[in-house]
């Protein structure tokens, strides 16, 4: 996922800044590589970045200013970083990934367990697995894995502010539009389509090639091929039914009080 091998190894102490080209490269004199750190070919390093210990840039990546990017993560060949970007310890990323600005990956997942009336973090030692071609919008967080790896496979598209829950798993090719929730646990297939606002509770599965509409509630699992809609979500053609029959509400009470009028009279 990571392309060749990366062989340039950067030989400055931690936090210290550096400035000098890295074949055909360039890092910012205000950029601070840590001890250990891997640099490709034609790599670029913004104003004010910090590459912390033993992390991996492969060939051609982009890497913005005031981007932080945590020990031992790994980004591949081509891959862009836009200014104000988080990317966390351990964080795996492919080649020819766009990250915009704003975006945390690796956070720590939500995990607590209550326990005498107190609310116990519970450690978070999985990871996050980018895979490559991703697009990822502003303002996204990607949480690590309470144990294993949160993953976005190949050629997903991730919108603006959308917020995905440790080990979760968006499948190839799959559009998650803005102001998604994903809860933790949640796969999804490839080739779905994720709408505007929609919230999806944890632990359940959701199919390929699967259609949620906007404003969605997802609390159960979705099949390949569904078209669902509403909060809960239906399939798409009961809840235009439902949402018809409600339309009409007023005017059966209008009708239904009228009768009983005429009835007690």
């Amino acid at each position: 996922m990571l392309g060749s091998p990366v062989t340039t190894v950067a030989k400055y102490p931690p936090h210290r800044s550096v400035a000098e080209t890295s074949r055909n490269g360039f890092v910012h004199p205000t950029a601070v590589v840590g001890k250990g750190v891997k640099i490709g070919k034609h790599v670029r390093i913004g104003a004010f970045a910090v590459i912390d210990e033993e992390a991996e840039l492969g060939d051609d990546v982009e890497i913005g200013a005031h981007v932080s990017i945590g020990p031992l993560a790994r980004i591949g060949t081509a891959t862009v970083v836009h200014p104000h970007v988080a990317v966390r310890e351990h964080v795996r990323i492919g080649r020819n990934v766009v990250i915009n600005s704003g975006t945390v990956i690796g956070s720590d997942g939500f995990g607590f367990r209550n326990g005498s009336g107190v609310n116990h973090k519970i450690p978070q030692l999985g990871i996050v697995e980018i895979e490559d071609d991703v697009w990822i919008g502003s303002n996204v967080t990607i949480d690590r894995a309470t144990v294993g790896a949160t993953r976005i496979r190949r050629g997903a598209r991730i919108d603006n502010l959308v917020q995905i829950g440790h080990n979760v798993e968006v499948g190839e090719n799959t559009v998650v539009r803005p102001q998604v929730g994903i809860a933790g646990s949640t796969t999804i297939g490839a080739d779905s389509y994720i709408g505007q606002q929609v919230g999806i509770i944890n632990h359940i599965a959701i199919g390929r090639n699967v259609t949620i509409h906007p404003l969605s509630g997802i609390t159960k699992g979705v099949t390949d091929g569904e078209h669902v809609m509403g909060a809960p979500a239906k399939p798409i053609e009961l809840e235009k039914s439902l949402q018809e029959l409600l339309g009409e509400l007023p005017c059966i009470m209008k009708e239904f009080q009228d009768l009983r009028r005429r009835l007690g009279a």
